[in-house]
């Protein structure tokens, strides 16, 4: 990434954001139709990192330590992009057993960057099978992984009013 991808990554997302972080909850988030879009999330990826986070526990975020902030976009399924984004990831948990299937809200979030770690806890808050372990993720006796699925994460959130070519730019700087 050179500088000017940085500067330019910088300026957008300072743009489009909303004006705080807002702690949202992963059952509200499906990967963006511009995140990886040729390939999609990687199932091995999101399993891996849940996986990392059965073994070593949830890393909260503290100050500059802990998972990354998320950042996301604000969509409703009537935007062409929210709908195309829903589409994909409902089409993609059809298609290939082992992603967690979310029934989104009316207004829900796309992931520009984050998207395989939105889904990993998305895996325990509906206990799926590991694909590497054939057991299920459990919460277990981990507060702070509860506590990221019953409220939320602080993400960045970015408006739905972006053209999709700054939306596309971000999460090609993010992945």
């Amino acid at each position: 990434m050179s500088e000017d991808d940085i500067r330019r990554l910088t300026f957008l997302i300072e743009m489009w954001r909303e004006d705080k972080v807002v702690k949202v909850k992963s059952s509200s988030v499906v990967p963006d139709a511009t995140n990886r879009d040729r390939t999609g999330l990687s199932l091995e990826h999101v399993h891996f990192i849940a996986t990392l986070m059965s073994q070593n526990g949830f890393q909260k975020r503290v100050g500059n330590q802990g998972h990354d902030i998320p950042v996301l976009v604000r969509e409703t399924c009537e935007s062409d992009q929210g709908k195309r984004s829903l589409e994909k990831w409902r089409r993609l948990t059809k298609e290939v057993v082992g992603f967690p299937i979310v029934e989104v809200p009316k207004e829900y979030f796309c992931s520009l960057g984050n998207g395989h770690f939105t889904q990993a806890l998305n895996l325990f808050r509906t206990e799926a099978t590991s694909i590497f372990s054939g057991q299920k993720f459990k919460i277990a006796e981990d507060k702070d992984l509860r506590e990221a699925l019953e409220c939320g994460v602080e993400s960045i959130v970015l408006s739905r009013d972006m053209p999709w070519q700054d939306r596309k730019f971000i999460s090609e700087m993010l992945n």
